[in-house]
């Protein structure tokens, strides 16, 4: 029952509580008066109930507008964040549980460079995807599962890989239908960086990460040649058999 009609209740008992009073006040009839206390006490139970029930719904209100006007601080879960090189991933895990995704994906990028001891570069090769430490590698992983609810990470995208017939070797119409499926690929056309959506509800299953550490050239935001990079060693890592 709403606050408004629970007053509403409210004040017609006490107009009856009223009411009884009133005449228990005048009348000198022992039975009349007797059926009148009763009915008095009948008052005084439903309209204190009535009153724990409306203070219990003004407590309500008051909680859920101070939630409303309180920041969204999201709740850091721990979840080992285990590195077989002493990467700290640390900032990836906040950075995650903030849904601050784009900055995610780029910090994705930074720390497998790191865990590959290709920081300086800021790029990988097909050996370093075949070497990257598997607990860094699950994570990675884990930390992406784990903050989308399922939706984001490479396992995600392995599987969605491997549904089309993905396997180690490349093969361009399975590599397509894959970027189709994920998003990064939209009519025909490759996206831009700028454009991928970085948004948990509106981004297409496995949209993230991106990969960006395999891009060689993802600083000159060379469309193709980003691309390029991206599908060469993609099907490498999507391979993987620890994710």
């Amino acid at each position: 029952m709403s606050e408004e009609k629970l007053k509403e209740a409210l004040k017609n008992w006490q107009d009856k509580l009223a009411h009884f009073e009133y005449e228990l006040s005048y009348t000198a009839s022992a039975e009349k008066k007797f059926e009148l206390r009763k009915q008095i006490e009948e008052c005084d139970t439903e309209i204190q109930r009535l009153k724990t029930r409306i203070s219990a719904v003004l407590l309500e209100q008051e909680q859920k507008k101070q939630q409303l006007n309180s920041p969204n601080i999201p709740q850091i879960v721990k979840i080992e964040l285990k590195s077989e090189k002493g990467v700290d991933y640390s900032q990836l895990r906040d950075l995650l549980a903030a849904g601050k995704w784009q900055e995610a994906d780029e910090e994705t990028a930074r720390v497998m460079c790191l865990a590959a001891g290709r920081e300086e570069e800021g790029w990988l090769r097909t050996e370093d995807i075949d070497n990257f430490p598997c607990e860094d590698l699950r994570t990675i992983n884990q930390l992406w599962l784990h903050y989308s609810n399922g939706k984001f990470g490479f396992s995600v995208q392995k599987e969605i890989y491997q549904s089309l017939g993905g396997t180690r070797e490349y093969n361009e119409e399975v590599w397509k239908k894959f970027c189709d499926r994920v998003g990064w690929r939209v009519k025909g056309e490759w996206l831009y960086y700028e454009d991928l959506t970085f948004d948990l509800e509106a981004a297409p299953v496995g949209h993230l990460p991106l990969q960006k550490a395999l891009a060689s050239c993802y600083e000159s935001w060379e469309v193709r040649c980003f691309w390029w990079d991206i599908r060469g060693l993609s099907v490498p890592l999507l391979s993987r058999r620890d994710l």
